[in-house]
């Protein structure tokens, strides 16, 4: 079985990422919430600590950090050197240099307040978002650097999404992988899954370990 950690929150992983000795990442997302580290703690008038990749400091830090700005905080204090990040949308604000974010050619100049999540179109492209044929044309190929596989379930919205007709692509992914890393973000699953596929994130979770297996 492929080493692996699960967490609740998307930024709970960093811990596991600073005691990998792995210094890449791809991340599968749902949202692309990227702000700079501690932004959340600092607007609250909070004083950021230093930036540390030493995995006992990490885990201290761990609790100033919110969503994904863990992104920034892995990427500027060393923890890896560069994050490839697929995402259904891109609406970031703030990308740390090392980050590169990958979304579907046909929504790559939408903006936020144009999307409607219960679109039948949109649920229509999720259902591919694990496709071969979708990352291979984003990744190119598989890492040859050791890895961090990062999944967020959220990037999971309908049951089809995890039944690709052409899985090849995805189960390299997972089997090269140095580590997996799962967020399981209960809340963002529930919110943002086809309603009529009832889906939850221990269902979604328990299907991407029967592909590992």
């Amino acid at each position: 079985m492929k080493n692996f950690a699960v967490v609740e929150q998307h930024h709970e992983v960093l811990p596991f990422w600073a005691a990998s000795p792995a210094m890449e990442v791809v991340s599968l997302d749902f949202h692309t919430d990227t702000l700079p580290a501690f932004l959340r703690f600092i607007q609250k008038g909070g004083t950021p600590p230093e930036f540390s990749a030493n995995p006992e400091k990490v885990v201290e830090n761990l609790k100033y950090l919110r969503h994904d700005e863990h992104f920034d905080y892995a990427l500027k204090s060393g923890i890896v050197n560069s994050i490839t990040l697929i995402s259904h949308f891109d609406f970031t604000a703030s990308v740390p240099e090392g980050l590169t974010i990958y979304v579907p050619d046909e929504v790559r100049n939408l903006q936020e307040q144009d999307v409607n999540l219960l679109d039948e179109e949109f649920f229509r492209r999720a259902d591919k978002m694990l496709e071969s044929e979708f990352l291979s044309t984003k990744l190119q190929a598989i890492p040859d650097k050791p890895y961090i596989l990062d999944i967020d379930l959220d990037y999971f919205i309908t049951k089809r999404s995890l039944h690709p007709e052409r899985p090849e692509f995805f189960a390299g992914l997972m089997q090269h992988a140095e580590f997996i890393t799962f967020s399981m973000e209960r809340e963002w699953v529930k919110i943002l899954s086809r309603p009529e596929d009832r889906m939850n994130s221990e269902y979604i979770l328990q299907q991407l370990m029967n592909m590992i297996a």
